[in-house]
């Protein structure tokens, strides 16, 4: 295996992940129909296994995964720190994790969409703002209400209209556009850590605001009369 590997390795990237992916589905498919005995010396896991280790040896920012695709490697805190934003959307802004879990595997499977990906992180931003304000049909009205709200900082409403902005004005991404989309990986990886930063931002702010709303409501019932 390490001597394919190896001389597979010295090709285009291109070559070389096909060749991974043909070998990744006969090793399964031979998994599933062989004896205990083979799997335990050359089956799929005992190959994803070494694979990934070559793949660590050589700094390949990538692995295959179990269901034998290549996916890239992501740091374990950001890992937690995506988990960590799936659970805040929970609930409040459901309808947006979605769009953010779209976004995330548009951007670590192979081949990356760029483009797919930045609509996706736009658009869970859009879900969570029309939750916050449903009457407004945009991102961009959204964006405007929030901005005659004191509440909000005006350089955090900011980044975000710029972020929007960017992906509406980019042929492809959220629009069909009459030249070829010019989007690149690390294009989308901008995209999205600052959408997670302002999607964090969201709706930790609106739940504190929704908490502090309950606080104030009690605050001011009218208390029952004394007996």
């Amino acid at each position: 295996l390490t001597i394919l590997l190896n001389s597979a390795f010295k090709r285009s990237w291109v070559t070389f992940s096909c060749f991974l992916y043909v070998a990744a589905k006969c090793q399964l498919v031979q998994t599933q129909e062989s004896k205990d005995e083979w799997i335990n010396r050359f089956g799929f896991e005992v190959y994803r296994h070494n694979l990934n280790i070559f793949f660590a040896e050589h700094q390949v920012g990538w692995h295959l995964n179990e269901d034998s695709k290549l996916r890239r490697f992501v740091p374990q805190a950001l890992t937690k720190s995506i988990e960590k934003v799936e659970l805040d959307l929970k609930n409040t802004f459901e309808p947006a994790i979605t769009h953010y879990k779209k976004a995330y595997f548009f951007l670590t499977q192979y081949p990356f969409d760029s483009e797919n990906s930045i609509k996706e992180i736009v658009s869970a931003i859009e879900s969570i703002v029309r939750t916050i304000h449903p009457t407004e049909n945009t991102l961009g009205k959204g964006i405007s209400k929030m901005k005659r709200d004191e509440r909000w900082s005006k350089q955090f409403l900011d980044i975000m209209e710029t972020v929007y902005a960017y992906a509406n004005s980019e042929p492809g991404v959220r629009h069909g556009g009459t030249i070829s989309p010019n989007v690149q990986r690390i294009d989308a990886d901008f995209c999205f850590h600052t959408g997670t930063s302002i999607i964090k931002y969201l709706s930790e702010y609106y739940s504190c605001e929704i908490n502090i709303d309950i606080v104030l409501n009690n605050l001011t019932e009218e208390l029952p009369p004394i007996e």
